[in-house]
């Protein structure tokens, strides 16, 4: 996305920044990937999470959460 046009469409603000849609094209989730920078002592993984509860076909518990990261220059 050389250009930023889907971070600029999705507001993300810092890289990771992760989108769940669903088939309709509504954001679903949208965050971090994790409650840290370094996934594997992070203490949550939401990411993880939502897509389990997609997995599993509830809905989404955690829509949304911090996003860590670079922030994406514009």
């Amino acid at each position: 996305d050389q250009s930023n046009k889907l971070a600029n469409a999705f507001k993300a603000q810092r890289t990771p920044h992760a989108f769940i849609l669903n088939p309709s094209g509504e954001i679903i989730y949208q965050g971090g990937v994790s409650d840290s920078s370094t996934f594997k002592s992070s203490a949550k993984k939401y990411l993880r999470e939502a897509l389990t509860d997609l997995s599993l076909n509830k809905n989404v518990k955690m829509t949304s959460s911090r996003t860590l990261g670079c922030a994406i220059e514009r």
